[in-house]
């Protein structure tokens, strides 16, 4: 675990290095992440929350007329 925690990069985003939350990783709470209320964070809603984080406001279709 902690050679790939290390290796990974992950570790940067651990601010107080006690594990990796989502809200340090993702900027999101664990129930803003958890969609289907399963009481876990499945790939899926790990992928949908990283691929709105990276994406520009710009690229929302919804923002133009």
């Amino acid at each position: 675990y902690e050679t790939f925690y290390k290796a990974s990069g992950l570790i940067r985003f651990d601010d107080n290095k006690n594990g990796l939350s989502p809200a340090e990783f993702i900027g999101k709470s664990f129930q803003e992440l958890d969609d289907n209320n399963s009481g876990r964070i499945e790939l899926d809603e790990w992928q949908e929350a990283y691929l709105e984080s990276i994406t520009p406001e710009s690229a929302d279709q919804d923002n133009y007329n």
